[in-house]
């Protein structure tokens, strides 16, 4: 732990050993198999033995089905529903998870050996020029200061969330579904996971997002949450807008390359649709008018997350 710019900024001391020596792994529900066999803490840190689950992952290229993507979510919704109401120690907070990727914390990161930061810092800034201005104030405001929507996400239902729910740690079975590295799991609203579950595996999923958005409603049932889920679009620009698909084309086109191509399911689109919350009382009030309902895919991100 700490050992990687991801963990120092979530100040992970131990989190993923911690969850099964505290016994929270334990309590998962049967459909989710962490892989996890043993953990435990020394002087030097903290140490995980693990199954090797390797083969049993999803391939990078892997498509899914709405039917494979619902059972998914309704694995996600068993753990919501397993902790719900439930705060967790030493979890990722609301304000270190909406910070993770923020201008200020990737250009503290730029200089070290973590290709990532690099990349968020230039994605930014294309960002910035690439979608409304209500939408970049909206989520730059978020980030310089985190404390009001982490306010606003609080009061929302709380529950175990895993945080980091991409196809890389993920593996559908017959009869389980693998979930793994916990390194980031904290404490929020379930629509949290949802929003990153969509923008990281939006893009391989036969479905429209608002197909995939009626879904997890309906498996979620009484844990979704409108205001919770609205909220949830904002913060998840905070860490995944710079890593758009319209924040690349537009600087491949700026260098001259010719691959720059505008898609219905960009990120600019997501984020006019998605991120215009209404945070009353909290100095983030930005609404914007509905324009008319349009379906499409979820883009790609430009880089593997």
């Amino acid at each position: 732990s700490g050992d990687d710019w991801v963990a120092r900024v979530t100040h992970d001391t131990g989190r993923e050993a911690s969850l099964w020596t505290n016994g929270l792994l334990a309590r998962m529900p049967r459909e989710i198999d962490h892989a996890v066999l043993a953990a435990g803490r020394e002087e030097t840190g903290t140490w995980l033995l693990m199954r090797d689950v390797s083969d049993e992952l999803l391939p990078p290229d892997r498509r899914l089905t709405r039917e494979e993507s619902r059972r998914l979510l309704e694995t996600f919704a068993a753990m919501h529903r397993r902790f719900a109401g439930e705060r967790i120690g030493g979890a990722c907070s609301l304000e270190d998870r909406i910070m993770i990727a923020a201008p200020a914390t990737v250009a503290g990161e730029a200089e070290g050996v973590d290709y990532l930061p690099k990349m968020l810092t230039v994605g930014w800034e294309v960002f910035a020029e690439a979608v409304p201005e209500d939408v970049s104030t909206a989520v730059f405001g978020a980030m310089e200061d985190p404390k009001p929507l982490a306010r606003e996400l609080a009061r929302c239902t709380a529950t175990l969330i895993h945080n980091d729910l991409r196809g890389a740690n993920l593996g559908l079975l017959s009869d389980r579904t693998i979930v793994i590295d916990w390194g980031m799991a904290g404490t929020g609203p379930c629509e949290l996971d949802f929003a990153w579950y969509l923008f990281v595996n939006g893009w391989r999923i036969d479905a429209t997002r608002e197909q995939l958005v009626d879904d997890f409603r309906d498996v979620a049932a009484d844990l979704c949450d409108p205001r919770a889920l609205e909220l949830a679009w904002l913060g998840q620009l905070c860490w995944h807008a710079p890593c758009s698909r319209t924040s690349s084309s537009r600087r491949a086109t700026r260098n001259g390359s010719g691959r720059g191509r505008s898609s219905r399911g960009g990120w600019s689109g997501c984020a006019g649709r998605w991120s215009c919350c209404e945070l009353e009382g909290c100095g983030l009030a930005h609404r914007q008018r509905p324009g008319p309902k349009e379906e499409g895919r979820v883009a790609r991100p430009s880089f593997d997350l």
